[in-house]
């Protein structure tokens, strides 16, 4: 008597994926299989999975615990204004930036330092295309690049911030459909080391808010600050992070200042050790 095996059946419910002892389980489901359980095609959520359990709302993230607004909130104990945009004091833009003095707002006086650019810039991208039509170029993420988007204020004489150990900067974010805005500050010390092991005087500050003022705040007792020569706004081009959105951002800049506070970090340098 010849006896027929029955085909194995297959649980392919999400119960059943996760009972399984090996994730081979679902590896070596046939594609027929995946597909009658809605698998594959394209659905966020399979038909035999809807209406199995509610749709609850993300968690949403207490933004109040954020390192960032714990710096915001320190007490400034001293603060040297160094620019308050009140006067024309020698702010220099690359060919990339639209600079200009603005009354339209102001965090304190009558004006604010207005600064536009690309963030997709059609001239390069057509600079950097091939004869054959591939584009051969790169975000642009350095100053000496082309196309870089920044703008420096050069000091007469070096200044020193010794005894400050924090940049404060107020900066207004044109209202915008880029949901990612971000913004580097920079600045030079003459005879700071430039090791590959010394701290690099640059800072980026993300999620920046469209519509209102965000206060840039950057803490810098590990840097050398004796003989700062010049400060600088940088702008990274790396193109738009969502089809659609604007290729423009245009910030304007007030009440630049070098505080002091109780930094996060003592001494010149911070110390790390690795222990194995």
């Amino acid at each position: 008597m010849k006896v027929t095996q029955a085909a194995p059946r297959f649980d392919v419910t999400r119960r059943g994926l996760l009972k399984s002892t090996s994730t081979l389980a679902v590896i070596s489901l046939m594609p027929g299989q995946l597909a009658a359980a809605g698998i594959g095609r394209g659905t966020s959520t399979p038909a035999m999975w809807q209406g199995r359990w509610p749709i609850r709302p993300l968690l949403k993230a207490d933004l109040s615990k954020l390192l960032d607004e714990k710096g915001r909130a320190k007490p400034v104990h001293e603060r040297r204004l160094i620019d308050d945009m009140e006067s024309d004091n020698g702010w220099v833009a690359s060919a990339a930036v639209s600079l200009s003095y603005t009354s339209e707002r102001a965090r304190s006086g009558s004006r604010s330092l207005r600064f536009s650019t690309l963030l997709r810039n059609e001239d390069y991208i057509r600079a950097a295309r091939r004869p054959n039509g591939t584009f051969h170029g790169e975000g642009v993420l350095f100053e000496g690049q082309p196309f870089a988007a920044f703008a420096r204020r050069t000091f007469k004489e070096p200044q020193d911030w010794s005894a400050f150990n924090r940049i404060s900067m107020w900066a207004y974010v044109h209202p915008t459909t880029n949901p990612v805005n971000v913004i580097s500050l920079q600045f030079t010390c003459e005879g700071a080391p430039a090791g590959p092991l010394d701290p690099v005087a640059v800072h980026y500050i993300g999620d920046l808010k469209p519509g209102e003022w965000n206060h840039l705040v950057w803490e810098i007792p590990e840097q050398h600050r004796d003989r700062v020569s010049e400060f600088m706004i940088f702008q990274t081009l790396s193109g738009v992070s969502i089809g659609g959105a604007d290729t423009r951002i245009t910030y304007d800049f007030d009440e630049l200042a070098v505080e002091r506070i109780d930094a996060e970090l003592t001494g010149p340098h911070r110390v790390v050790r690795v222990v194995c």
